[in-house]
């Protein structure tokens, strides 16, 4: 019999920061309002893609 493989516990996020990116006007504005903020934006395909960081404090409260 072959051993299940054992399954990765996938709690605990191994970057520090929780990374979006996206290039909804909308999305952006209900993230910065939630306390993220822009670490990155360039324009991709005529869109502007803004790349988000999740605030340290809301890690650190989950």
């Amino acid at each position: 019999m072959a051993l299940p493989k054992p399954k990765q516990k996938k709690q605990l996020p191994k970057k520090k920061e929780e990374i979006f990116q996206t290039s909804d006007n909308n999305l952006v504005a209900q993230l910065v309002e939630k306390g993220f903020h822009v670490v990155d934006q360039k324009p991709i395909g005529g869109k502007m893609v803004y790349t988000f960081a999740e605030p340290k404090s809301l890690i650190e409260k989950a």
